[in-house]
């Protein structure tokens, strides 16, 4: 099999959500471009925490972060993403939800502990990403977390980036879509430099701490 048809084989066809290939079933750590973003977010992960893995393409982050926490919740709008990520993780502490991620009308306020979004805002427009915002600062209980990894932050915004991506943020406009409701603890770009994939590739990395006092 030569390289582009390894990489097709990877890709969903539903858009930037990576399946595994070679192998039954799939782990985080079967791809070492996911292990790093993992290495950002599994810090701020405790075993008493209901989360939400907004965005969850397949669920290969849900599958492993599951096995740190007490709740997760992996949230995509593609159903066949969700019918595959189902079909190979039955832990008891999963479910899965189609769904926008700005749309979290089945989640009570202040009813989760952490909010995880690796690799995903950037595939929602900046009016989506406004209510996401809005929705995840009701939903966390106070002065919890919103964090995770995206494309890289420039000096301006770039809408239709590529195929799948709808907006690519600026440092600038990021802070002034959160700031009202999060304060932003970090914020930076990444080399995302592994084996897998060619030198020089950056990503965005945040951590919001929500602004809500009780």
């Amino acid at each position: 099999m030569d390289g582009e048809d390894t990489k097709m084989e990877l890709m969903w066809k539903g858009g930037e959500r990576r399946i595994p290939n070679n192998y039954a079933g799939y782990s985080a750590l079967s791809n070492s471009c996911v292990a790093k973003r993992l290495d950002f977010v599994l810090p701020f992960v405790k075993r008493g925490q209901k989360i939400l893995d907004l965005g969850c393409g397949v669920g290969w982050n849900t599958k492993f972060i599951s096995l740190y926490c007490a709740k997760i919740y992996g949230l995509d709008i593609n159903k066949e993403a969700i019918d595959y990520a189902r079909k190979f993780n039955d832990a008891v502490n999963v479910e899965w939800i189609v769904n926008p991620m700005h749309g979290l009308s089945m989640f009570s306020d202040s009813s989760v502990d952490l909010i995880i979004s690796i690799a995903s805002i950037e595939h929602i427009d900046p009016d989506e990403m406004r209510k996401l915002i809005d929705e995840a600062y009701r939903i966390l209980k106070p002065k919890t977390l919103m964090l995770g990894t995206s494309a890289p932050f420039g000096k301006k915004i770039i809408l239709n980036a590529t195929a799948w991506h709808k907006c690519e943020l600026s440092f600038t406009a990021f802070r002034e879509i959160v700031n009202k409701k999060f304060e932003v603890k970090e914020l930076m770009n990444f080399d995302l430099d592994t084996p897998e994939v060619r030198k020089n590739i950056k990503e965005g990395y945040f951590v919001l701490q929500s602004r809500k006092e009780k």
